[in-house]
């Protein structure tokens, strides 16, 4: 069972990270299966009805970081990178998406976050429809994986890595900014074990890191219904053939 270090002056047996996007719901909304925990949003400003819920609150792979309900830390991606390598960065993308045929484009192809750009070659208003034809002409073409590598290949040595994540899009972040980062906070609580739940957890994708990470007992995932199950299996066990 999960304890809170910030409810108990016990020895922190362990907590859980749990990527909200894609692992615990589709559509990221919240999803609590336990009274104290710590979890993972993709964006930046979490509900915050979840803020309240758990301990800690990571948003951006950790680089804003809200602790009991509070906003403790929010970094910049402009503010590490500096206005000529981020202009170069968002210059190459856009030439890069306008040269791009698809089936279909909407709107939103770079959304500025405080840690990262989420490039999205269909852009991110797409509906549900259209994000699910994306994902499966990704699938067979590739597209986000050539345009990942045209990146690598043009900002070599520029300190930046690049990850894929959910169906129609990708990551651009500063290295040392992968959802590592929220684990510097953790390391320096009470905590034995860190479980950490993701489905995107193979090399490439923005969950392999910490998923691979000797500090966090990985958990790969394909569903929040597998969330679910497998947090029955390890915790409540005696609940695991429930439905």
């Amino acid at each position: 069972m999960t304890r809170s270090p910030l409810q108990s002056t016990e020895p922190v047996e362990s907590t859980v990270l749990r990527k909200q996007d894609g692992s615990l719901s589709p559509d990221a909304s919240p999803f609590c299966p336990f009274s104290q925990a710590v979890v993972m949003f993709p964006l930046f400003f979490p509900p915050l009805s979840v803020i309240d819920k758990f301990d800690y609150v990571f948003a951006e792979n950790g680089t804003v970081q809200y602790k009991n309900g509070q906003l403790v830390s929010k970094q910049a991606i402009q503010d590490h990178l500096g206005e000529e390598l981020l202009q170069d960065l968002i210059n190459f993308c856009l030439n890069y998406m306008a040269l791009l045929k698809l089936p279909k484009k909407r709107g939103t192809f770079i959304e500025f976050r405080n840690g990262m750009l989420n490039i999205s070659p269909i852009g991110r208003s797409c509906t549900p429809e259209e994000r699910i034809e994306f994902s499966e002409l990704d699938k067979k073409e590739r597209i986000r994986e050539k345009f990942v590598a045209a990146l690598q290949r043009e900002f070599a040595g520029k300190g930046l890595r690049f990850s894929r994540g959910g169906m129609i899009s990708f990551d651009v972040f500063p290295e040392g900014w992968d959802k590592r980062y929220c684990l510097n906070v953790l390391d320096d609580e009470r905590f034995d074990t860190i479980h950490f739940f993701g489905n995107e957890t193979t090399p490439g994708g923005n969950d392999y890191e910490i998923y691979d990470d000797p500090r966090t007992v990985g958990h790969s995932v394909q569903s929040p219904q597998d969330t679910v199950q497998r947090c029955r299996e390890i915790f409540f066990p005696e609940r695991a053939n429930e439905c």
